[in-house]
């Protein structure tokens, strides 16, 4: 078993065959800034299409894929986006100056990030939408070793400690989408994704971080399955930030730990 680092500790996941192909609605309405009803109905071309209870008019196709290295600048835009914040041109120059330098730091970790994929139990997903165009969204999963008893991540060990107090477990991180696609059923699709990876590992059940004052991203995932494991600080902290002075402001935030059981019923999950 082998560590796998994820890209901003955050949030994440993607898949198997080449590609996958997912149909999504146009519009719906807001449910935790990023959700829709999906449910898969195909498996074309060795990849899955989910479709909502919708129209064919109201769908938009979107295309997941496995990370590739020249993704690297439209991943580190997406998250910086959607982690930290846009820039315009009225925002000034002090904020331009911030956010180059956080792109820059996200740009890093995102290409060793991609040094992984393939060679080590990860998983990095992108999506883009069916008909062409740039990226909209990513999301990595990532096995880390996971405490049992304290019921927190050690992110940073990639050796497994004697005592039998540990575990390997997926965590999914580094959820982003495009704001001109979120609330279109993307985020769930690649959590979806995220899911199914880990499934296919073997592993029972997934975990993931979120800011404890987050609650639309609590409502989602609340809505997707999860429940809080511990409701402290045992996250590793989140980093929000507040864009609404001359300079953007920056917080360390508590997180929550989520988990999700992918087999109900079936036995002890995967602990070697």
């Amino acid at each position: 078993q082998v560590l796998a680092a994820s890209i901003l500790l955050s949030c994440s996941a993607y898949v198997t065959p080449s590609r996958i192909v997912c149909c999504l609605p146009a519009a719906v309405p807001r449910a935790a800034g990023i959700v829709s009803s999906l449910t898969a109905f195909e498996r074309p071309f060795g990849g899955k299409v989910l479709t909502p209870p919708t129209t064919a008019a109201q769908n938009v196709a979107v295309s997941l894929r496995r990370a590739k290295p020249s993704d690297a600048v439209a991943i580190a835009t997406i998250c910086t986006d959607s982690f930290y914040g846009e820039h315009e041109l009225k925002d000034g120059p002090i904020k331009f100056s911030q956010r180059a330098a956080v792109w820059s730091k996200v740009y890093l970790a995102v290409s060793r990030r991609l040094q992984f994929e393939g060679q080590r139990e990860c998983r990095l997903v992108v999506a883009s939408d069916a008909r062409g165009g740039p990226l909209i969204g990513c999301v990595d999963l990532a096995v880390h070793l996971f405490n049992t008893q304290e019921r927190r991540f050690e992110l940073t060990r990639d050796e497994m400690p004697s005592g039998g107090r540990h575990a390997w477990r997926p965590y999914v991180a580094s959820l982003a989408v495009d704001r001109a696609y979120r609330r279109r059923g993307v985020a769930r699709c690649l959590v979806g994704e995220a899911e199914r990876v880990a499934r296919s590992w073997g592993h029972g059940e997934v975990l993931l971080e979120v800011s404890a004052q987050n609650e639309p991203a609590l409502a989602f995932y609340r809505r997707e399955g999860y429940r809080v494991v511990r409701s402290d600080v045992a996250g590793t902290g989140a980093e929000e930030v507040d864009t609404s002075g001359l300079w953007w402001s920056f917080y360390q935030m508590p997180k929550y730990i989520l988990r999700k059981r992918l087999f109900p019923g079936r036995g002890a999950p995967r602990t070697d």
